[in-house]
């Protein structure tokens, strides 16, 4: 019995450096984990930011385009003005319609 009680320390050591071992693989896991899900986490973010700022690219682009459309019409409009004034900007503010 005195062999026992002799060896309980170490039997006991020996158990509290097992579970630490155990508790530190854990923990090496969790932070993996929590690693690969705040990874995952940011790729979703970007990939939404991204997609934002493309349809807003598109957007931009479509109000660019409708703008053009305008000022052409509007050049046109103009043009037209002109040659039925007979070539002058000052008759057409002297033009008077019926």
């Amino acid at each position: 019995m005195q062999n026992f009680a002799e060896h309980i320390t170490l039997l006991m050591g020996v158990c509290t450096f097992i579970g630490g071992l155990i508790a530190l693989y854990g923990a090496a896991v969790r932070k993996q984990y929590a690693s690969e899900r705040d990874f995952n986490h940011l790729k979703r973010n970007y990939e939404s930011l991204s997609g934002n700022i493309a349809s807003i690219d598109r957007m931009i682009d479509d109000r660019l385009d409708k703008n053009d459309m305008q000022l052409v019409e509007i050049k046109v409009l103009i043009l037209a003005l002109v040659a039925l004034s007979e070539g002058s900007a000052s008759n057409i503010l002297e033009r008077k319609t019926d």
